[in-house]
């Protein structure tokens, strides 16, 4: 981001950044905040169980072995859930739009595109109405 923004690439006043994975902890999180101005954090929610159905089913027909053992994606869960997850305390709720992530896929893409036509373009939506 820093060599983005030192060749003019990227410029926290005129672009939106879209971040995907991270930050991954609050150490992250404190780092960022100190480049960015998060507007919006997406959270994509989801049990754990289905999940695991449907991460072990992808990772069978894109031959990802890492997927395929259901230890190594409960790890994972146990990772984003003792690292990840209280970052959400970092930020104001405010910011904070959840997905049903455990939804069908193009039911999540659909809220996803939803809340960030809502951060992106609300006076878009206003005249709609």
């Amino acid at each position: 981001m820093d060599r983005l923004a030192n060749s003019g690439q990227f410029s926290i006043k005129r672009d939106v950044l879209f971040i995907d994975g991270i930050p991954r902890s609050r150490a992250q999180a404190e780092v960022l905040a100190d480049k960015v101005d998060m507007l919006l954090l997406l959270h994509l929610r989801a049990d754990q169980e289905p999940m695991l159905e449907r991460i072990h089913k992808r990772a069978l027909q894109e031959n990802r072995l890492d997927d395929a053992n259901p230890d190594v994606v409960r790890r994972r869960f146990q990772e984003y859930e003792a690292e990840t997850a209280p970052i959400l305390d970092f930020y104001p709720a405010a910011k904070i739009r959840t997905v049903d992530a455990g939804a069908a896929p193009l039911e999540v893409l659909r809220q996803i595109i939803e809340v960030l036509q809502i951060m992106l373009f609300p006076e878009a939506l206003q005249h709609a109405a």
